[in-house]
């Protein structure tokens, strides 16, 4: 008996014929499929995601903007904006960080990403100034009061200052505890000797006008007996 094997081969053939041809078919879906995901779809869908973030920062910018302060001495104002300003460009970065950016817009989303950076940080560091102005304020509040009698005996000197110079003391070991953005600007190393100089002077004079006369004037206190460097530190006060 004769078998034909033809007919076998030929059908073997063909379906190996028909795997490849489907392998290719599946292999141009998945192609498709990616081309269509990473080059219509995706940037399409962060497009979709990402214009309306620009277009809510836009608007928040400009509100932003159109809020006042009572004055230029409005400095706790300036904080809360300032604040507020921090918190809304955090949360903006917090939702662009979210976003999974397609390849051809990478660059675009990283820089965008850089650019928040720095707005927030500046938005702290402006804090931080403003914070150190506020400080200063009140320091020289301490030191240069409107109530503070006028012609006073040393009894009336020393009550008054002996309050003052501890508050002062405290406000200034907090203003000074660390330098604030733009230090050099601020002339920070320059207060701060002041303010040395000056702490040393109050000290020097309790002790002397301490020893002397409570009943005359502080204007009638005679320096003589003091040193001339002791006398230099006081003119500083």
């Amino acid at each position: 008996v004769t078998i034909n094997l033809m007919p076998i081969k030929i059908q073997s053939g063909f379906s190996t014929i028909i795997v490849i041809i489907l392998m290719v078919v599946l292999a141009a879906a998945v192609l498709g499929g990616i081309y269509y995901y990473s080059e219509i779809y995706h940037p399409q869908q962060y497009a979709k995601d990402i214009i309306p973030l620009f277009e809510n920062l836009k608007k928040e910018i400009q509100t932003l903007e159109k809020r006042n302060l009572k004055d230029s001495q409005d400095y706790q104002g300036t904080i809360k904006i300032l604040e507020d300003q921090q918190a809304f460009f955090q949360k903006k970065k917090d939702e662009l960080d979210s976003l999974n950016p397609p390849r051809k817009m990478l660059e675009l989303h990283q820089d965008f990403q850089k650019t928040l950076d720095l707005v927030i940080l500046a938005s702290l560091d402006a804090q931080k100034v403003t914070k150190f102005i506020i400080k200063t304020s009140q320091l020289y509040d301490i030191l240069k009061p409107k109530d503070q009698p006028k012609n006073p005996t040393v009894s009336q000197y020393v009550k008054f200052w002996e309050n003052r110079i501890p508050q002062a003391k405290i406000a200034a070991e907090d203003l000074f505890k660390e330098e604030p953005p733009g230090a050099e600007q601020l002339q920070f190393d320059k207060l701060k000797s002041t303010w040395q100089e000056t702490e040393e002077g109050y000290d020097i004079a309790f002790v002397f006008l301490k020893k002397q006369d409570q009943n005359i004037l502080v204007s009638s206190v005679s320096e003589d007996n003091l040193p001339e460097a002791d006398r230099e530190k006081i003119r500083k006060i």
